[in-house]
Formats: structure tokens, sequence, C-alpha cells
């Protein structure tokens, strides 16, 4: 089966006519520029560079210096994020295609670094800031992104072209999680040419986003500078949308909640398969990063519709469940010692990431003006750095403290959160059909 015929078969057909005629060609290159460029952030995921802490740097530094590099690295991706209220702020009322082309080459750069990676203790710590400072450039380019879609896409169709990106980038960034881990079992030194290998792939992405045109995007930069006035960055822009937005703010705890329990879990699952388990490169790594990744094109479809047709707050209120069931069963596994029940939930977890994945991206317009989609986003990737900086970091000490009973803390925040999301859907469609009754 064809790329694209797994495609159509997971999210639907997409009938052309549903795309405005001028975001026809920046969709095509959308899709071919987000099939090559999550090869090279697959190299710098979590699990792929946490697992090869956890292995390449035994016996040249401490148990505990490993732990927290792991932690560090597997919260990076998600604590970058405090940088997207900079990225959003530089870029309102300018045109986002520009930065956001050099913000993907900067991404590259990073990704190559382990070229030159002595294996020390300071060898390490580059790697550490290199994933890290790779992250944030990468937070830049999420940022910008969601303006364009924004731009490009109509409401109604915008969940279906997002998952079908989302199809591709999840499959080939799986790929390369396990054709990394594949070949450092055969040969762990094999790192020092994978990633300049992996970072040249990216750049030719880069090559292709470049021509991706915005629809209407001198109307949507003047809306921008009518709405802000400028592009300072300020703590207002953080707290405005949270304090005038009651809904989006009730909506944000939640989230903070149900994310920090998902987060908390992925550094001591890498600590927990690399001691408890004594895999090899490839299991952990397809534990931690490929099954989840590579289930999402299979049930991604399922979520996008049910996004479709309805209000993110419906949509939380069934998806975060998927979470409660992941981590519940994640947490028998590593407490029975059971790899196939670890599976299990790693197969969970990519159902969860699937709708995650849409309601992460789009959510926000669903309660922000478009012209300022940019600093809800930024507001929300914001709370997900704060949640990032703190979550993977608590995890590791609740490893080095409980053990497996660590994972009992990441499953009651996950269930906490699935608690409140119901209950907020609930006050909303009881506010819906007030609101029905009236008119």
């Amino acid at each position: 089966m064809s790329l694209a015929h797994l495609i159509d078969a997971t999210i639907g057909r997409l009938h052309p006519r549903s795309i405005p005629l001028m975001a026809r060609p920046s969709y095509r290159r959308e899709v071919v520029a987000w099939s090559l460029l999550p090869i090279m952030l697959g190299a710098v995921e979590g699990g792929v560079v946490g697992t090869i802490a956890t292995r390449a740097f035994v016996g040249v530094a401490s148990e505990s210096a490993i732990d927290l590099a792991v932690g560090i690295m597997m919260g990076a991706g998600a604590s970058a994020n405090l940088s997207s209220l900079g990225w959003a702020a530089l870029a309102r009322g300018r045109s986002k295609l520009k930065p956001l082309t050099l913000l993907q080459i900067a991404t590259a750069l990073c990704a190559a670094m382990p070229v030159v990676l002595p294996i020390n203790l300071a060898g390490l710590v580059l790697l550490t800031a290199g994933v890290v400072l790779a992250r944030v450039f990468w937070c830049g380019v999420i940022t910008l992104r969601t303006s364009i879609w924004g731009a490009n896409w109509p409401r109604e169709v915008r969940a279906g072209i997002t998952g079908r990106i989302m199809v591709v980038s999840s499959i080939m960034s799986a790929l390369t999680g396990l054709s990394i881990g594949a070949l450092l079992d055969q040969n762990p030194e094999a790192f020092r040419w994978l990633f300049p290998l992996v970072a040249l792939i990216g750049l030719g992405g880069t090559v292709v986003y470049a021509r991706v045109r915005i629809r209407r995007g001198a109307h949507l930069m003047e809306q921008e500078q009518r709405a802000a006035g400028g592009a300072r960055l300020s703590l207002r822009d953080l707290t405005r949308p949270l304090a005038k937005n009651r809904l989006f703010r009730r909506y944000m705890i939640c989230l903070f909640v149900l994310g920090s329990g998902n987060m908390m879990v992925d550094a001591p699952l890498v600590l927990a398969l690399a001691v408890r388990f004594e895999t090899d490169y490839l299991v952990s790594i397809a534990v931690v990063s490929s099954i989840p990744v590579i289930t999402m094109p299979l049930v991604i479809g399922v979520w996008s519709k049910l996004l479709n047709r309805t209000h993110v707050l419906p949509f939380r209120a069934i998806h975060g469940w998927s979470f409660v069931a992941s981590n519940a069963i994640l947490l028998l596994g590593v407490s029975v010692a059971s790899l196939p029940i670890v599976i299990v939930a790693a197969v969970m977890r990519g159902i969860g990431f699937a709708g995650g994945v849409l309601a992460w991206n789009l959510g926000h317009h669903d309660f922000a003006p478009s012209a300022e989609s940019g600093t809800y986003m930024g507001t929300h990737v914001t709370l997900t750095g704060i949640r990032g900086l703190v979550a993977p970091l608590a995890g590791v000490f609740l490893w080095q403290w409980l053990g497996w009973w660590a994972f009992m803390v990441p499953l009651a925040l996950s269930l906490a959160g699935a608690l409140g999301f119901t209950r907020l859907a609930r006050a909303w469609q009881s506010q819906q059909r007030c609101l029905e009754k009236r008119a």
C-alpha cells in the first residue's frame, strides 16, 4: 500500500475542492516537506537521544548525571515551548515563512552536532545542550506554523488536513527511530554519521517548505498589527488570553494536569527499560518512541473526524481517557516487569498521541479570534513548556526515590485531568443548549 493510500484509508479521501484554490500547491508542498523534516526531528526525539545517553555514557559519567540528562532531554520538546511566546511576539505582524525556514535550518545544524561529540561527561553535557537548543528552534517552527495553517485551511477541513500531514510525519519519525536503533545495535558509533545524514534530509524538507505560500498573508499581518500593535515581548502577552477568556483558562488548567501526567512518564520509562528490563537500543527506542508514533496513523482518522464535528472540549472529554488507560497499563507492566504489557501500553499511548497532536495544534482556534491565534498558541505552548520543564525531572526523582511505584503519580494526574475535561465539557454543552433556546 502506498503512503497516499494509507493516508486515504486512515483520514479519509480529501476532496480537492475543500482546499482553497490558492492553497492547493502549498498543501502538496506541506505534505512533501513534512515527510522529510520529521526524519531530522526523529533523531533528536527524547526516546532516541535518551536511549543513547543511558548506554553510550555508562562508565564515563555518573548514574545521577545520566538520569538528569535523560530527564532534561525527554522534557526538551515540551520545555523548549517556554520560548514560544518570544517567537510569536517576534513574528507578530510580519511574514511567517522566512523566519520559519531559518529556524528549520538552525534545527538541522543542532541535529548534526553529534558528529563531533566526545564520549565523556563533557560529551553528555554537549549532547543534552544540543538537543535542548534544537527543540527551542523547533518550537519556533511549531509556533509560526499554526498561523500558516490557520490562514490556509478552513475550519471544517483543518483537522483533516492536519491529520494527513501528521500521518506522514509520524510514519517517517517512527521509521527514523527504528532505523537508528537497529544501526546502533550493530555499531554503537554509527551516530557519528547518522545524525549529519538526517540533518541533510531535513534541509531538503526546508527547501520544499520555503515555497509554501500563505493565503491572504498580507491581510493576516495587517490584522495582527492592529490587534497587538507591535511585537514587544511582555508578560501581558502570556496572561491576556487567560485573563479575558474564562473558558480557555479552564481548558488550560485541565490540559496542564493531564499533560503533566503524560510528560512525567517518559524519562522513568527510558530508565526502567535500561535498568529493569535491560533492553537493547532497538527495543528501547521502539517502546518509548516508535511504537506510539507508528500507531498514530492507524487511528488519527477517527480522532480527526471527531474533532471536525465538535468543539475541542467534548473532544478532550473523550480523548483524555486514552491516556488514563495507557498509564494504568504501563504501571501494571513495569510493576510485574512484563515487556509485552509495556508494549501494549505503548500502543495505547500512540492512540492518545494521535488525538492529542490534533487537539494540541488546533484546539486553541476554538477559543481564539483569528487575529489572536498566534497569541493564544503562544500562551498554550508556554504553559506546555512549564510542565515540560518540571514534569520529566519530577519523574526522574520519583523513579530514583520510589522505583516502579513512581508510575502511580502520572496515572493519578491523567485521571484528574480526564475527569476535569469531562466536567468542563458538560458545562460547555449545557451552556450551548441554553444559548440555542434563547435563539
